[in-house]
């Protein structure tokens, strides 16, 4: 984003964050990153999965091939962790306030 000379330092463009999301979300729609409920006209991207039995015979080497689990909860777990970094690096840093005696 560029910085906006009418806001003050270290504020958002309120506006310019809405299209910047909107603009993402409309790239992830497009790469099936994000599928809509409902929204066939987009195509259900679980329709082009690797039928069930297949999936069984080869899920061992895609798993092996790619480094995974077959239980994906402690990866899952990880990817959170790291969203939630990235976060918290992003966000804006506020002075603590002391708390007075009394």
């Amino acid at each position: 984003m560029y910085h906006n000379p009418n806001l003050p330092d270290g504020s958002l463009d309120r506006a310019a964050y809405t299209f910047c999301l909107l603009e993402a979300l409309h790239a992830a729609l497009r790469r099936r990153d994000v599928y809509a409920v409902d929204a066939d006209r987009w195509g259900d991207p679980r329709a082009k999965l690797i039928p069930q039995p297949v999936w069984q015979v080869h899920r061992d080497s895609v798993l092996t091939a790619l480094g995974l689990k077959m239980d994906p909860d402690r990866h899952l777990q990880d990817l959170a962790e790291d969203l939630d970094a990235a976060y918290n690096r992003s966000r804006p840093t506020r002075p603590s306030r002391s708390r007075a005696a009394g």
